[in-house]
Formats: structure tokens, C-alpha cells, sequence
């Protein structure tokens, strides 16, 4: 029997392991303290069919509906109004976001529909949990939460604390972050402790000096009963990532394996080479509340990357991975890419990088074996670009996701709009430009910007146009608390623009000609061969002029320099010297639909075919 079990509750992801709980099981036991993970949210996939449970907790429910914490809020001992919930989410929609999402919300009515026959047996799910973890006698019983894990994790913790007191119960995960951690240990008893976060080092030291002497010393971030806390504990220092255990995922895959849960999609590992954000140190993405609390970068050695990744392979040959860093370190492609080429390594990988990208970066992450990266691209529109602080142009984004193309890259990303502030007009102007990219991979989604937690929008909302700021009321339908309450334990917002604007007026069409893209991109291509003394170009898309086009000339040798983004000023400079050729040359080009031109920048269109970049990539 273990000494501590730690559990993962629904709506926890299931086609991954938790990353969090598989850190700190490796560190009890490098400390000789005996654990077990168990993942009880696998078991409620295999109840309601792991399809149904992915649509409920990562596809289409809008997250700040609370959709799964309300499906566990019915096994709670104190719950919110669920028939306020029912007619103001499920049958209506939020007042506060009706209009705003309503196309997210149409996406999410079946899921939402699912859930009202749910939650009249979540309590007996929830009780079947607090049997077994009883029945396997732990010391400590440590519950995670992140995305939608906090009702079903507290309504055991509840279970457990009434039947067996001397169970310490402790919490941690995301939605412990700074004031929300503080707000759910004071508003729930049955925690004994609740750390908030990072707890790699912490919550094994805090263990192992509780099984010492019964105690866990406070420090910063950690928040126990005054029966619990002993002296206050040395300061934290700053611990290089080096120094964290290999995560330890066999309890996940041994759970998997007894319950025989097919995934759709299958499952993955998740693999960790940084933290913190290096462009948020500097320039904090406006509408990001992703890191709480602990935005510094720092990564670890190359040297450690690659035993890590090597070590993973070896016990799990046949799963993909997912690297979990929000940014890649740039570094790495002269020391961590390198190396997993010249290995040969064929696993895919996934990886979150910055849109600004070289083409040599995008060949140096194919040769890797990344196989999908998620830029931050999030508009097209320079305007709005520059409000977000993301510290790339429009016309960058779209180089990107081209040459992601030509590579072979899956480029996963999502346009968002709505910021206070912004220029309608720039959605006039995207609205006219997507008929040209349907040649390229569209946005997964298209949403309004969400009021967050920790993001710049948030902390700063009044300079920033953002007003009437409030919880989202699910907190108070879902866990019966006040709006005060809430406003401590809630990471999502809701808000009014301050000029009193209404986005939808002019963001509307965006969502239609997002739509389009999404319809049209599997039949319509646009692909360029260099056949030296002309360009041979295919253009299948619905707006093309011409189905066949043979550039030869000044045309042909301005498409070529606008492989990347160029300046009229260079092109002009290098390409002829007679006065007016280079500027009718772009005209022309735009006129056939093959060249994007904004703010004297010049983009081409057109994507190399892969058997013309094949030699690029080997």
C-alpha cells in the first residue's frame, strides 16, 4: 500500500499522462517515500466512452462554461443553482457571452446536451473513487486540478476527510495558482494543505518532513491548516531544471492497459525542455495568462534534453510525444535539434514555437522529427497583432504557415479577435485577404479574446479598455459561491469593452471567411515549379484568374526574391534600374492574385512543390 496516492480526477486529459503528478511521483521516490497515481479520470472515459469524454473536455464546450465542473458540482456538499446553470449555459448560453460566442456555443450544444444526463451519476462515480483510495489506506491522498478537475476532486477530498480524518488531503495544479489556491483552501476544510504553483521540490520536501515529524513547514505558496504548520522553511532558491526527476509514467499506461480504453487518436507522452516564456519576459502576450506566476524562462541543458528523450523512448517505443514547453528554446537548434537528427529520430514530436521563424529553423525542426508546432499566431492583421504585443507582422504569419507547407509541417494555431480598441477595419481587410490563403493550413478556431488570469488584459484591464470585469457567474452556479469568492477562484473573466463597442458587428464575417477556409483548403491548392528560365504555377483555388500561369522575366524574378517577406525598396534595388519596371511587376502579380503587398512589404503566395524542396529537408 502506498504512503501517498496521488489521483487524477475527470475532466482531466486522458490521452495523456499528467505530467505534474509523474514529476512528483519520481521525486517521492528519489526521497524513499512509497506512491502510487491513480487515474480515475480513465475510468470515467471508459464510462461515458472516451469520444463523449474528449468532446467534454478538451473539444468543443467553450472552457469557461465550467461544462465539467458542473457534471461534478451534483456530488458536492455545497453546490451552485442548478437550474440557473441549466437555463443560462445549457439551454441559453451565458448573458455575458451569448452573443460574443455564439458560434462556439452552437459547436458546443450536443456536449452540453450530454452533460445534463451525466450528472445524476457523478456522485456514485465519485464514490466508487473514494472506496478504492480508502481501501488502499494512504497516509496522504494529493488530488491535481488543472483544466475542469476541481468539483470531482473536491467532492472526494470531501468523502475522504468525513470518513477517514486522519487521511491528510492536499491539493495542487494549475488551478491553484496564486489567489485561486488561497480562495480553495479557505473556502473547502477538507484540504489540509493546497500548494500553489510550482511543487516539484516543494511538495516532496514538504512530505517528507511531514512523515518526520508531522509537519510541513510554510514557505511561500504553500497554505496548511495551523494543527499542520511547522517553522517557516528555508527561502526556495532557484532550481535549475537539471535537477528535476525523470517523469514516471507507468502508472498512467498501467491503467490504460487494465481498463482496455481505445483513445481516439490514440495516446501520447508528454516531454518537458523548458518553462516560462522567453518572449513573455520582455514583451507579456496581451491576452496570456498561461505560467501564473512563474513566466522566467529557463530550460534545461542539451545534454539532459537528449538523455531524457532517449530514456523515454526506451520505455515507451510506440507512443508519439508532446512537448510541453509554451516556447521552444532557441538554443536548441544549434545543440538539441542537431543531435536528434544526426540520431535519426522518427518519433514525432510537437512543438509550441514563435511565428518569426527562419526557413532554416523550420528545416532544422522536419530533420528533428518535429512533426507539428503550434506558432502563436493568432491574427493576420498587423494592428491587431501589434495590441497583442507579439512582436510579428501579419505578413510574417503567413510566410510561416507556407513554408510549413513546403516543409511538410503541421502547423497548428487560432486567430482570435475582439481586443478594445482595435481597427474594424483590419477585419475588412483579413475578411478580403482569406480567399486568397485557402491554399494554406486555416485556424483550428476562430474565437473572441478571453479575459484570463494573470494575463496583461487582466491585470492591467482599465488602461488596457477593458471594464466591467467579473468572474464568469459558472463559478457561482457551479461551486455556490459569491461573486467576492469567485473573483478569487476564477481564472476566466467576463468584461464589457469600455468605448461600448460590440466586436461581433464587424467580427462576424471573419468567422464566415474562417469557415470558407476551413471548407475550401482540402480542394484548392496553389503550387509554383522553378523550371529555371520561367515559373510554372498551378492555382486551383476558387479565386484564381487563371488555372495555369508561366511567369518568365522581371515577374518571374520578383516572385522569386518574395519567397520570404521582402521590401519593395530591396526588390527594387536589386532587381532592375530602370524607373517603374519593379512596381508594375507587383502590380501585375497582385492583379493575378500570386502576391500580398502591405505596408511595402511583398509576400508570394505560391508554395514550392515538395518534390522542388525535397533536397531541402533530407
Amino acid at each position: 500500500m502506498p504512503d501517498i496516492l496521488l489521483v487524477s480526477m475527470p475532466f482531466g486529459p486522458v490521452h495523456l499522462p499528467s505530467l505534474g503528478l509523474s514529476l512528483l511521483a519520481s521525486g517521492l521516490k528519489a526521497r524513499g517515500i512509497s506512491v502510487d497515481v491513480r487515474y480515475f479520470n480513465l475510468d470515467y472515459a471508459k464510462a461515458i466512452g472516451p469520444a463523449l469524454y474528449q468532446g467534454l473536455s478538451a473539444e468543443n464546450p467553450y472552457p469557461a462554461d465550467l461544462v465539467g465542473e458542473w457534471i461534478f458540482s451534483s456530488a458536492l456538499e455545497r453546490c451552485g443553482d442548478p437550474e440557473a446553470y441549466l437555463a443560462q449555459v445549457i439551454r441559453g448560453g451565458h448573458p455575458a457571452h451569448r452573443k460574443r460566442f455564439a458560434g462556439v456555443l452552437a459547436q458546443s450544444h450536443l456536449h452540453h446536451e450530454a452533460a445534463i444526463g451525466l450528472r445524476p451519476g457523478a456522485s456514485s462515480f465519485v464514490d466508487a473513487c473514494v472506496e478504492e483510495i480508502l481501501a488502499a489506506s494512504p497516509k496522504v491522498v494529493g488530488f491535481s486540478t488543472v483544466f475542469e478537475q476541481t468539483a470531482a476532486s473536491l467532492a472526494a477530498a470531501q468523502r475522504i476527510k468525513a470518513r477517514s480524518p486522519g487521511t491528510l488531503v492536499v491539493m495542487g495544479g494549475a488551478n491553484c495558482e496564486g489567489p485561486m489556491g488561497r480562495a480553495l483552501f479557505d473556502q473547502n476544510p477538507c484540504l489540509d494543505a493546497v500548494f500553489s504553483g510550482e511543487c516539484d521540490f516543494s511538495f516532496p520536501e514538504a512530505m517528507a518532513g511531514f512523515f518526520r515529524d508531522g509537519q510541513i513547514r510554510v514557505e511561500s505558496g504553500v497554505h496548511v491548516r495551523p494543527w499542520l504548520a511547522g517553522g517557516p522553511a528555508n527561502p526556495a532558491s532557484e532550481r535549475p531544471m537539471d535537477d528535476l526527476p525523470v517523469p514516471a509514467f507507468a502508472s498512467y499506461f498501467r491503467d490504460l492497459d487494465l481498463l482496455d480504453l481505445d483513445i481516439p487518436g490514440g495516446s501520447a507522452v508528454l516531454f518537458e525542455t523548458s518553462r516560462g516564456c522567453w518572449w513573455g519576459e520582455k514583451h507579456h502576450c496581451t491576452f496570456c495568462g498561461l505560467n501564473g506566476q512563474g513566466l522566467g524562462y529557463r530550460s534545461k541543458s542539451p545534454d539532459r534534453a537528449l538523455s531524457e528523450f532517449r530514456a523515454l523512448k526506451v520505455a515507451h517505443p510506440s507512443s508519439p510525444v508532446v512537448v510541453a514547453d509554451n516556447i521552444l528554446d532557441m538554443g536548441y537548434f544549434k545543440t538539441f535539434l542537431p543531435a536528434l537528427a544526426e540520431e535519426g529520430n522518427t518519433t514525432p514530436l510537437f512543438y509550441e514555437v514563435k511565428a518569426n521563424l527562419s526557413k532554416d529553423h523550420l528545416r532544422a525542426l522536419k530533420r528533428a522529427g518535429v512533426a507539428t508546432v503550434q506558432p502563436g499566431i493568432e491574427s493576420l492583421a498587423d494592428g491587431v497583432l501589434k495590441l497583442m504585443d507579439k512582436g510579428v507582422r501579419g505578413l510574417q504569419n503567413l510566410q510561416f504557415l507556407k513554408w510549413c507547407q513546403e516543409l511538410g509541417l503541421n502547423a497548428v494555431w487560432n486567430l482570435l479577435h475582439g481586443f478594445p480598441t482595435e481597427d474594424p477595419e483590419d477585419y475588412g481587410r483579413m475578411v478580403a485577404r482569406i480567399p486568397l490563403l485557402h491554399h494554406l493550413t486555416p485556424p483550428m478556431a476562430c474565437c473572441p479574446v478571453r479575459l484570463d488570469r494573470f494575463s496583461p488584459n487582466f491585470e492591467q484591464a482599465e488602461a488596457r479598455g477593458f471594464s466591467e470585469v467579473r468572474p464568469y457567474p459558472s463559478y457561482g452556479w457551479v461551486f455556490g459561491v459569491d461573486e467576492a469568492q469567485a473573483s478569487q477562484m476564477a481564472y476566466y473573466f467576463t468584461f464589457q469593452h469600455a468605448d461600448g463597442r460590440d466586436p461581433a458587428v464587424y467580427t462576424d464575417p471573419l468567422e464566415g471567411a474562417v469557415t470558407a477556409w476551413r471548407t475550401g483548403h482540402s480542394r484548392e491548392s496553389l503550387t509554383q515549379m522553378d523550371k529555371g528560365t520561367f515559373l510554372l504555377i498551378s492555382d486551383q483555388r476558387a479565386i484564381a484568374p487563371e488555372s495555369l500561369v508561366i511567369l518568365e522575366g522581371l515577374e518571374a524574378e520578383v516572385l522569386r526574391a518574395c519567397e520570404g517577406v521582402a521590401s519593395r525598396a530591396r526588390l527594387e534595388s536589386e532587381l532592375s534600374s530602370a524607373p517603374g519596371e519593379v512596381a508594375a511587376a507587383i502590380h501585375s502579380l497582385q492583379e493575378r492574385k500570386l502576391l500580398l503587398v502591405e505596408n511595402d512589404l511583398c509576400l508570394a503566395l505560391p508554395v514550392k512543390l515538395l518534390s522542388a524542396v525535397g533536397a531541402e529537408v533530407a
